[in-house]
Formats: structure tokens, sequence, C-alpha cells
């Protein structure tokens, strides 16, 4: 029997890959989870009780129930999927957005954000997991640091509009050099 039995877990890693090289991470315990997730899953999940949720951008939104939450973000995207600040705030139940999201880009202090892509739920004996994976590039000439991470969903309002909630956040510490990339794994675990 696993020490995590009859538990929801969140975990993160990350992988740090160069030219020449792949620096990996071990496992991290996410304790993360913001107000704002168990809401959102409420709405989609009972889609007549329209909750009213704060989105990234600190504006009261009424979330459809039937609109779906997604993360699968294209590449450029840096308003849903896993993101990524510099943010050193802890991590509070009220969080509704990264402190100091880095944008998308090569410019100083920037990074360029891939796809975000899914690895399939897979079972064994004990528990049910799946992984949700996000590659962001340093070409801005200089290192920079990651010290916030989160994952931000894309939902429909009642208007209907287009918004965005965190549902994850989490403080770390990862130092990007240019030229490296950084792959960024959400791991979600139901355990037996």
């Amino acid at each position: 029997m696993s020490k995590y039995s009859g538990a929801f877990l969140l975990t993160y890693n990350y992988e740090l890959k160069d030219s020449s090289r792949v620096f990996k991470s071990k496992r991290f315990i996410c304790r993360s989870f913001v107000s704002q997730f168990l809401q959102a899953v409420f709405s989609q999940t009972h889609w007549k009780a329209r909750l009213v949720l704060q989105d990234t951008s600190m504006n009261q939104q009424t979330i459809n129930g039937n609109s779906g939450l997604t993360t699968n973000a294209s590449t450029g995207t840096d308003t849903y999927g896993i993101l990524v600040g510099t943010g050193t705030n802890a991590v509070t139940i009220g969080d509704y957005a990264l402190q100091t999201k880095i944008a998308h880009g090569t410019s100083s202090g920037q990074l360029q954000y891939g796809t975000v892509s899914y690895g399939a739920p897979a079972s064994d004996s004990t528990k049910t997991t799946y992984r949700t994976t996000r590659v962001f590039t340093n070409n801005s000439g200089s290192t920079v640091v990651v010290t916030e991470i989160g994952l931000v969903f894309q939902a429909t309002n009642t208007a209907p509009t287009t918004t965005y909630f965190l549902g994850m956040r989490d403080t770390t510490s990862i130092s990007i050099s240019n030229g490296q990339q950084l792959t960024l794994n959400y791991n979600m675990i139901a355990y037996a």
C-alpha cells in the first residue's frame, strides 16, 4: 500500500537541456491548488451552478458551466497552459495569477513558449497518472531565473468570451542559461 493511498497528488519535475547535456530534477510535490481550481471544477460538473471567479486580470467572471476547461495552449501563447514567472510571493489560496509572468519572446527576460502537450492517462495496480508538459526556450541573450510556475485554464464566461483562471501556482528556482531549454511537467496522480 502506498503512503499516498486514496490521495489525489500533483507533482512537478523539470529538465534543462543544452546542446551537449541534459540536467534532470527530482520530483517536487506541489502544494499549490488555489481556490479557483475546485470552483472551476465544480462549475463544470454542476453546469447549472454559475460561479463568479476572478480571472488572471483580476476581473470577476461568471464561468459558463458547459464551456470546458482547457490548457492546450499553442506555441507562443502565454495567456494559459503551463506558465512561468519571476514572482517570489508565497503561494496563497486566493492567488488568481502569477505574480510576475515571464512573457513569450526573445528579448531580455523573456522565454519562448512551446505548445502544451499531454501524456495519456496510464494506470498500474495502485495509481493512475497523466502528465501535462511545456517546453520553454531561452534565446534572450542572458540567464532567466524562473521562481514561480502555474497552470492556467481557458474557459468561456457567460458573455460568451474567452477568459483565463489560475488553478495552481508554486514557487521554485530554476536558472535557464541562454540557449537552454526548460521542459516543465505537471503530473496529476490519483492513488487507489
